[in-house]
């Protein structure tokens, strides 16, 4: 139990001795060297009462820890007593407030202002406040490593846009996103005659009232499910109330139902921190308000922008799709006529072809290619022909299937090489033949006279 105590008591000690020591920087009024006095003396008799005694580590606890932690060595024993004996609790703290209000009387203006400071500091507007003090002190402070010059040009150039954004970014933080969660919301009967309901909103003990107004078809659906309504509170829509955070706006929906409803509570004002109030020297913020309402309107303008910008890329992209759509029908069309010009062409060529092959086979004429003669005998028959940019004759003659190939015809010197590639053939039909590979891979000549082919050696 001892361990145990030790170990609080140095728990205490850091939580609280830092308040202390802070509490020590200004000379203490006699009102408040009354105050501690009268709580030191409450915090050891309970002590005693309680715990049966009161010890020199005791002593030099609270002596450091000051106000804050004697008060919560009181509230621990009081709880304490309250279990073991109410009524001598009640009875002791009925007497410490007496006292305590009769030590008011030796108040004086250092002691209400300091009053006055301490009740700011503990509102949203003083918590904001001394957050933008030491996050733009810091900033506003030359680096170790940084030059005078450079450090000069960014106060110049980069203090209003910096100071800005401190400032929305503190004061986002206090709003936290939690606050719609904090927001308690509560229903009225349903007013048939004025068909509304009236709603109670309770946020950070502020309450306010908004009417409703719901159409009596609706109004049964809306109350059946109103515990599946959504209450939003946009981070831009907020004001101060008497230094407190509180809505401008709040906004309810639940399926296709939509409400904006307007806040309107006691001393609301905008969200303005002046820099002169820091006491931090920068010639280039000097006299400059920042209001946060102002920011809520660059963020709609922000956020207009991007709308439009995504809109406008939206329809690029469409155009440019529906241009590479028309792209590539145009190519398709260009395609087509060109397989059309090109399936023309080679039906002309075919016909030709076959119209040549037809002659000869009938008249057992010469065969030629750019007036060239290739062949001329009547056991050479032709078969077919490949048109390219050098020409290749496939013919049937002695011991199998030749493939001729002719070189350079437009340079009017016409060679022909046989390549026996089938050895043997069988005719279908008039023009189509079947054939068997052959490994022989000797080149052959072709006497076009006689027709006679004989293997080179």
């Amino acid at each position: 139990m001892k361990t145990i105590r030790i170990v609080f008591s140095c728990i205490l000690l850091l939580c609280y001795g830092v308040n202390g020591i802070y509490a020590q920087q200004w000379q203490q009024t006699v009102y408040e060297k009354k105050v501690l006095e009268i709580t030191q003396k409450y915090c050891k008799q309970l002590t005693i009462l309680v715990d049966g005694r009161w010890t020199q580590q005791d002593e030099v606890m609270y002596n450091i820890g000051g106000i804050d932690l004697l008060e919560i060595g009181i509230a621990t024993q009081l709880f304490k007593l309250e279990i073991i004996n109410p009524n001598e609790a009640k009875r002791i703290n009925n007497n410490m407030e007496t006292e305590l209000k009769q030590s008011e009387r030796l108040k004086t203006s250092i002691d209400l202002q300091r009053e006055k400071d301490a009740a700011f500091k503990a509102t949203d507007f003083g918590k904001i406040h001394e957050a933008i003090k030491n996050t733009f002190g810091k900033w506003n402070s030359k680096g170790e490593f940084e030059k005078v010059s450079d450090y000069e040009e960014r106060l110049k150039t980069q203090s209003l846009i910096e100071y800005k954004r401190i400032c929305t970014e503190e004061i986002q933080k206090r709003i936290g996103r939690d606050a719609t969660e904090k927001l308690k919301k509560e229903l009225s009967t349903y007013n048939s005659e004025n068909e509304s309901y009236n709603i109670t909103f309770k946020l950070n003990n502020v309450e306010w009232s908004n009417k409703l107004m719901v159409p009596i078809s609706q109004a049964q659906q809306v109350k059946e499910n109103w515990s599946k309504f959504t209450s939003t509170i946009n981070i831009y829509d907020w004001c101060f109330a008497d230094n407190n955070l509180n809505p401008i706006q709040v906004v309810l929906t639940w399926s296709n139902h939509k409400y904006e409803l307007p806040v309107q509570v006691r001393n609301q004002r905008d969200i303005i921190y002046s820099f002169d109030n820091l006491g931090i020297a920068n010639t280039y913020l000097k006299g400059f308000k920042y209001n946060y309402s102002e920011e809520r309107k660059f963020e709609q303008e922000r956020v207009a922008e991007q709308e439009r910008l995504q809109a406008q890329r939206e329809r690029d992209r469409i155009a440019e799709q529906e241009r590479l759509q028309a792209q590539w029908e145009q190519d398709r069309v260009a395609q087509k006529e060109k397989a059309r010009l090109q399936k023309e062409k080679d039906d002309t060529r075919k016909n030709e072809l076959q119209f040549s092959m037809e002659k000869n086979a009938k008249n057992n004429m010469v065969v030629s290619v750019k007036g060239k003669k290739l062949i001329e005998h009547e056991k050479v028959e032709l078969v077919t022909e490949d048109l390219h940019d050098r020409y290749w004759f496939f013919v049937i003659g002695w011991g199998g299937y030749y493939g001729i190939k002719v070189y350079d015809t437009e340079k009017d010197t016409v060679k022909s090489v046989l390549y026996r590639t089938y050895s043997s053939y069988r005719k279908l039909s008039k023009y189509r033949w079947e054939f068997s590979k052959s490994n022989d891979r000797s080149e052959y000549f072709l006497d076009g006279k006689t027709g006679t082919i004989t293997k080179q050696v």
